[in-house]
């Protein structure tokens, strides 16, 4: 495939249905302060802080760190459960950048 378009349009139809049968009705309507309540958000939350380990935060994330991580993406690795192979990911980093970015904060 080498139209553009058919590309992009290829990764919105593919990105806009990925997640549809993740989670219930209710949850997926939940706005990100409505999500701060959620069990699972405060499993997270609560546990957060082990001693001696690793530490987990919430944060924004930005289109720069969206950029890096594509493009640090080893092309020789297998695709993951999105079926979309890594190369792929890794070229196209530039046009899909800002698009992941505003999933990613929408989530």
């Amino acid at each position: 495939m080498k139209d553009q378009t058919q590309v992009a349009n290829t990764f919105a139809n593919y990105f806009s249905s990925i997640a549809s049968e993740i989670g219930d009705a209710r949850t997926l309507q939940l706005t990100k302060d409505q999500l701060k309540d959620h069990p699972g958000v405060q499993v997270i939350e609560n546990h957060k802080n082990v001693v001696n380990g690793p530490q987990f935060e919430f944060a924004e994330i930005t289109k720069a760190e969206v950029v890096e991580v594509l493009r640090d993406v080893n092309p020789r690795k297998s695709m993951g459960h999105d079926m979309i192979p890594p190369k792929v990911l890794n070229m196209t980093s530039d046009a899909l950048f800002s698009s992941l970015t505003a999933i990613l904060i929408n989530i």
